[in-house]
């Protein structure tokens, strides 16, 4: 028989953050989800850049949260990233 001690259920953004948590302090984590494809989707504006969710997520950061990491991994972020922080600006 599996022994999980900590089952998240919902693998959305939080879920995510939850089962990453509870992995962290060594717990035996279960994340379940309906869809694969979904895991770690945002249902609402997922631009991380801005005044409300860029607050969210220096705060979720600040606890050794996974957004930011993964956020700073995408090619949009980066593309942006490289473009506000360029020395050449068109």
């Amino acid at each position: 028989m599996l022994e999980i001690t900590v089952c998240v259920i919902g693998g959305g953004h939080a879920g995510c953050e939850a089962a990453a948590g509870a992995a962290r302090t060594g717990a035996k984590t279960l994340l379940l989800t309906q869809k694969l494809d979904t895991v770690g989707e945002l249902s609402c504006n997922p631009s991380i850049g801005g005044v409300g969710k860029g607050t969210l997520v220096r705060e979720v950061d600040a606890l050794d949260g996974v957004i930011g990491k993964i956020a700073g991994r995408h090619p949009c972020f980066l593309d942006l990233y490289l473009i506000l922080h360029s020395s050449i600006r068109r």
